[in-house]
């Protein structure tokens, strides 16, 4: 015969009865505590830092060193004298040649033509040439040296009697006064633009370096 509750020895004590859901909390029962969540903490990330960029240094160009005199021939100073000298050389070589002009600006420092139209303190040199004429070049191989001697005390102003297209007024008023349709023609006028030497045919250099001398004192 089956017997109740307790029969096999157990009663059933000490399990609790299951809940329903949304059933009132019984007296004495223990309170449901939900799980502690850690929070969520994002990622470190680092800031995010620009590469250093070096500034730009331009590369150090080193100086031009000249190229050495060919055939290992050494190179010196020149003087106005030697200038002079050279060029006075090349002259006499071939006097007449257009290529090798009478009065070249790296030994006879040109003046401006306007200096001779007005007085001055100082004196100047009119040269009328032509570098095709032998007698011009030869005049001016003699002319050189005392030119070069009077160089800080004088003007000189050269004028070349074949470019009367680029002569400028004051070229063309002085040739118009002075010059005698004859080359060379050398003028020297004092500081009040006196006429001290006026020729027109080849002169000696002794000649041009009295007419200075009068103008300047030696």
């Amino acid at each position: 015969m089956p017997g109740g509750p307790g029969d096999d020895g157990w009663s059933g004590a000490g399990t609790p009865a299951p809940v329903a859901p949304g059933a009132p909390e019984l007296p004495g029962a223990s309170p449901v505590v939900p799980p502690v969540v850690p929070p969520v903490v994002p990622p470190v990330v680092p800031p995010v830092v620009p590469p250093v960029v070096p500034p730009v240094v331009p590369p150090v160009v080193p100086p031009e060193t000249p190229a050495p005199p060919p055939s290992g021939e050494m190179q010196f100073p020149t003087t106005p004298e030697a200038d002079a000298a050279g060029h006075v050389r090349k002259l006499l070589a071939s006097p007449g040649d257009p290529r090798v002009p009478g009065y070249p600006a790296h030994v006879v420092r040109p003046a401006d033509a306007t200096l001779a139209l007005e007085p001055s303190h100082r004196p100047v040199v009119l040269l009328f040439y032509d570098d095709a004429s032998r007698a011009s070049d030869q005049q001016a191989a003699e002319f050189l040296p005392v030119l070069v001697e009077f160089a800080d005390r004088v003007d000189v102003v050269p004028i070349d009697v074949t470019a009367r297209d680029t002569w400028t007024k004051a070229e063309q008023k002085l040739v118009r006064t002075y010059y005698m349709t004859k080359v060379p023609t050398t003028v020297v006028l004092a500081a009040n633009r006196r006429p001290v030497l006026l020729m027109f045919h080849r002169i000696s250099a002794a000649a041009l370096e009295a007419a200075l001398g009068k103008t300047v004192g030696r």
